[in-house]
């Protein structure tokens, strides 16, 4: 197949990664070449060269403007181009809006909950033949379900040769990764870890940085350590040596892939619920406390620190990326045979 990718371009697909989305596009794009279908990658100018890119770049300062333009120049090239589909992961609505005008199928990743613009380009853009959409979770299709006609829902997996569990783990050690962003809670994981008695490593990329100086700042010290924005390979090793992982969203978690990196890696997690957060962590590999009850998180740390290591790496095997490219590529053949 000739596929054409459009990521968000927003930031480059490149490590380390600013987000989810980026790292899961960089798997589909990795994953459809080394099963032998021609891959075009529309994204940043920033993105990894090795994948086949065509740089698209938002002129500055951004604006509504720049990025309309920029999404728009985007889809001509593609509508232009030679491809059997379009995947838009991106998360903007032209592309949903102006679906039925391709000569060939797109296909839609619901990364989020319906948000207004997306929600609103579904509805404008009406019932077509040439529109399909995946959901990363039940969860999100299940939110998704009042705004289109149906999605099939397709996990999102990690290369988990990249996350080894072999090495030596810390005692009464803590690690919380992500954006650092009110919606992410990394606070909750910081004053949860000190009630506790553990050591946390908060790792990730600052996106609020009033929030930073005001929640987060307040609480490191030699046992609460901020580490800033670091490699995957780096990443892997830190969550490996953790005893356990901690995942505090306070927001509708439409996925969760920082719980499936944490299990690859042997670590047991101890989570908000939130979103799709339950489709993935069971109870030998996790534990589960409602969403923003900093104290029962506490309370579970050291329960969740005494989990087997093996059932991580049992549950975590559910959501590789492998088993993500062969479902995306069977629904695609099914778009093309017109199945779907």
């Amino acid at each position: 197949m000739r596929i054409a990718i459009l990521a968000p371009l927003n930031n480059p697909v490149s490590e380390p990664y600013a987000g989810g989305v980026e790292a899961h596009t960089h798997s589909l794009v990795k994953g459809f070449q080394a099963r032998g279908h021609a891959v075009t990658l529309f994204a940043h100018p920033g993105s990894d060269e090795d994948c086949p890119l065509v740089p698209i770049t938002i002129a500055q300062p951004a604006s509504n403007r720049s990025v309309f333009r920029s999404y728009r120049h985007a889809l001509r090239l593609i509508a232009r181009g030679q491809f059997d589909l379009l995947h838009n992961n991106s998360f903007y609505f032209l592309p949903v809006l102006l679906a039925r005008s391709f000569a060939f199928p797109v296909v839609t990743t619901l990364h989020t909950p319906p948000y207004k613009f997306i929600r609103w380009a579904t509805r404008l853009a009406g019932r077509s033949r040439n529109q399909h959409f995946i959901a990363i979770s039940q969860f999100v299709a299940t939110k998704w379900a009042p705004y289109i006609d149906s999605s099939h829902v397709i996990h999102n997996g990690i290369n988990l040769a990249g996350f080894s569990p072999e090495h030596e783990v810390v005692a009464k050690s803590a690690i919380w990764c992500g954006r650092i962003h009110p919606t992410k809670g990394p606070h909750h994981a910081a004053l949860a870890a000190r009630a506790a008695g553990f050591s946390l490593d908060l790792v990730g990329p600052i996106v609020d940085h009033d929030y930073f100086e005001e929640q987060i700042a307040p609480l490191l010290d030699e046992s609460i350590r901020y580490l800033g924005h670091v490699t995957q390979l780096e990443l892997a090793v830190l969550m490996a040596q953790a005893s356990v992982g901690v995942v505090t969203p306070i927001w509708e978690e439409p996925f969760g892939l920082i719980c499936v990196e944490m299990l690859a890696c042997g670590t047991p997690v101890a989570a908000f619920d939130s979103g799709a957060v339950a489709e993935i962590l069971t109870p030998d590999c996790s534990a589960i406390v409602p969403q923003g009850e900093t104290g029962a998180l506490a309370r579970v740390l050291g329960e969740v620190a005494s989990k087997q290591r093996s059932a991580c790496t049992s549950r975590a095997a559910h959501f590789s990326v492998d088993k993500m490219v062969d479902g995306y590529l069977r629904l695609y053949a099914e778009i093309l045979r017109g199945k779907v």
